[in-house]
């Protein structure tokens, strides 16, 4: 099952690309802003809306909605993808119901296609939303570039510590598949639709 520790370690590359690769970015707005123009690309020329300026306000409340995306959009995509996988799913010839989530004795047990699949779907699960908050980080990074708004500043902390909070373990994983073939024994996905 090196596959399936392999898997694993490439979420986690990816989370931390996406995060690292954010704060990469902030760190050169923040240079570029201290070296070349102290008060913002467009400062003093730039748009505001009461006190806040124009683009900061823009780009932190799509940022805003990004973050709200990201907890909704990947359960309804893990969701159809789950039912999609239930109807070709081999069941598992033992009864893992009740059993605990540090135990991965059934794993051995379980159909090696079944196992890809919702790994694959796990994966998904947690790259989707980690990139919908790396994309608010980017347009609040660029935001901080502009007009260099203290708001922006705390909006790419936000997204990247929600990035970070999407970071897997081998213990969720495993509870995961184990909650996903429970509801396979009980028949959950033969009532679920697409």
């Amino acid at each position: 099952m090196k596959w399936f520790s392999t898997a694993l370690i490439q979420v986690r590359i990816t989370v931390l690309g996406l995060a690292g690769g954010l704060i990469v970015l902030m760190g050169m707005c923040m240079f570029m802003l201290h070296q070349v123009k102290p008060g913002g690309f467009i400062a003093g020329n730039a748009p505001q809306w009461g006190n806040v300026l124009l683009l900061t306000a823009l780009f932190c409340g799509i940022s805003i909605l990004l973050f709200l995306t990201s907890l909704g959009l990947p359960q309804w995509i893990t969701a159809s993808n789950l039912s999609r996988w239930a109807r070709q799913a081999e069941p598992l010839p033992m009864d893992v119901t009740g059993l605990d989530q540090s135990n991965t004795d059934w794993l051995e047990q379980a159909p090696e296609t079944s196992l890809k699949s919702l790994v694959q779907i796990f994966q998904t699960g947690k790259i989707v939303p980690t990139a919908l908050c790396e994309a608010g980080g980017m347009l609040c990074a660029l935001a901080y570039l502009l007009e260099a708004h203290p708001l922006s500043i705390v909006m790419v902390f936000i997204s990247i510590c929600l990035m970070l909070y999407r970071f897997p373990s081998q213990t969720e994983l495993n509870g995961w598949l184990l909650q996903q073939f429970e509801k396979l024994q009980k028949g959950h996905w033969a009532t679920s639709s697409e």
